[in-house]
């Protein structure tokens, strides 16, 4: 059985399957820890990544915008999930295929269950870093030495105006040159033919 977390129910996408389940919203993360679960579809956003590693799912990946294809690729390196193209859904097999792997191959749902551990076991719970970055924020203030420069550009520079702007005028200088040749090679060839008409 597929749950489609699926937002227009007046496309009756569903319609002939009788194992899909449509809604118009899911509790995702309640999901992802049902035992039942085999695997999830996901268009690989980060916080569906962290909540999957969380309980420990196997994931399909269909990246379709941003840093989504950045972190599919994280998720097949890592090897609790693989990466499809979304135009290859326009196939059926090579959804089938994807899903079939994930689902005989034990490597993803044991690579799954040591990432959901490892996060469970990491020597610092997030709450802890939180607080002690804050700690240190407020006893030494604002740390000028590992502040990023990029906050301190104008906005011109910040934009690389400046540059495109040179860019620009190179481009509309070799333009005005090659018509102003183009022109004078062209009135000269005239004057040729004139005296060579006399």
């Amino acid at each position: 059985t597929f749950i489609w977390k699926y937002e227009k129910p007046e496309d009756n996408i569903s319609d002939g399957f009788g194992n899909i389940v449509e809604a118009l919203w899911t509790p995702q993360t309640d999901l992802l820890h049902d035992s039942q679960l085999t695997a999830f579809i996901t268009h690989g956003g980060q916080g569906s990544i962290t909540e999957s590693a969380t309980a420990g799912v196997a994931l399909v990946c269909i990246p379709v915008t941003g840093d989504q294809f950045r972190n599919c690729k994280g998720v097949e390196r890592n090897g609790v999930g693989m990466m499809i193209e979304k135009e290859s859904l326009a196939y059926d097999e090579a959804l089938e295929a994807t899903l079939r792997k994930l689902i005989t191959d034990n490597r993803y749902r044991q690579n799954t269950r040591k990432l959901a551990q490892m996060i469970v076991d990491r020597p610092f719970p997030m709450k802890d870093i939180f607080v002690r970055n804050m700690e240190f924020l407020a006893k030494y203030g604002p740390l000028t030495q590992i502040s990023h420069q990029g906050a301190n550009l104008t906005f011109i520079e910040y934009y690389l105006i400046d540059v495109f702007a040179f860019i620009a005028l190179g481009i509309v200088l070799s333009i005005s040159l090659f018509i102003f040749i183009t022109c004078k090679i062209g009135i000269a060839l005239k004057h040729v033919s004139i005296r060579k008409a006399k």
